[in-house]
């Protein structure tokens, strides 16, 4: 949202969204998704929200994307923004995330977690760009993965994401994305076809990786988007309990002129 005064053009907020695909037996589901929306606390009560929010109705409802979603946390601090998104349409239930956030020196504790990988695990910078390319092509093929994984890839820390190679074939893959200074997410975990020895065999590269190039606190997400993920999140961490949030669906839609 940009204005102007006699200073000139100033961003007075910004709204991030996104493209959800999933799917529903052999449908593929598309839906928006609202990730962020932020005004600056002087540009309030003007405007720019609304502004925005009709803007992301129209350019999703021209693609013809019928839902929009909204996850929010279980805070107070929320309450007014999702009464705000209610106004928008939107309307609230709770449900599980399989998101599980720890930090790294708990998670160094787990027995499961360290061991020596074989020499097929290599490190995405030392991999070939070709190998790395056919990894990626077999990632975003497989169901319930992130719709920007490519991207995800292409910026990822390529010491610790890490391809498994057999016969010059790759068979499995993980991403592993810097957040923040000290947030690190695993974004992406699997083997090509389910493989549990070549899925240990990353679960201890990556980890011996992170323990050497990230301090202790360094908060390490997983966000399972498939049951095979969860189980092993289960098994690894039998304490942890999903994030629970607010899911908000918006069939509102602002068709294009």
């Amino acid at each position: 949202a940009i204005g102007e005064d006699e200073e000139g053009w100033y961003a007075a907020g910004v709204l991030i969204f996104d493209v959800a695909i999933g799917g529903i037996d052999e449908d593929i589901v598309m839906a928006g998704f609202l990730k962020w929306l932020y005004i600056g606390s002087e540009f309030r009560n003007r405007g720019a929200a609304d502004a925005l929010m009709q803007e992301m109705f129209r350019l999703l409802a021209g693609s013809g994307i019928e839902a929009v979603l909204c996850d929010l946390p279980i805070d107070m601090e929320y309450v007014e923004f999702s009464g705000y998104l209610r106004r928008w349409g939107f309307e609230f239930d709770l449900v599980d995330v399989d998101e599980v956030r720890v930090s790294l020196d708990i998670l160094m504790k787990k027995p499961d977690l360290c061991g020596n990988p074989s020499e097929n695990v290599i490190s995405l910078n030392n991999a070939p760009v070709e190998m790395i390319e056919n990894g990626t092509n077999l990632a975003v093929r497989q169901k319930n993965i992130a719709p920007d994984l490519e991207e995800r890839v292409r910026l990822c820390d390529k010491d610790i994401s890490c391809i498994t190679v057999e016969d010059n074939k790759v068979v499995g893959m993980t991403v592993v994305n810097r957040l923040a200074e000290s947030v690190l997410e695993i974004t992406f975990l699997r083997t090509f076809p389910y493989n549990p020895k070549n899925m240990v065999d990353m679960i201890y590269f990556i980890s011996g990786k992170i323990k050497n190039k990230y301090k202790p606190d360094t908060e390490i997400r997983f966000t399972s988007r498939n049951d095979l993920t969860v189980k092993i999140i289960q098994h690894l961490l039998p304490d942890a309990e999903p994030l629970l949030v607010y899911r908000g669906v918006s069939l509102t839609m602002v068709e294009e002129e």
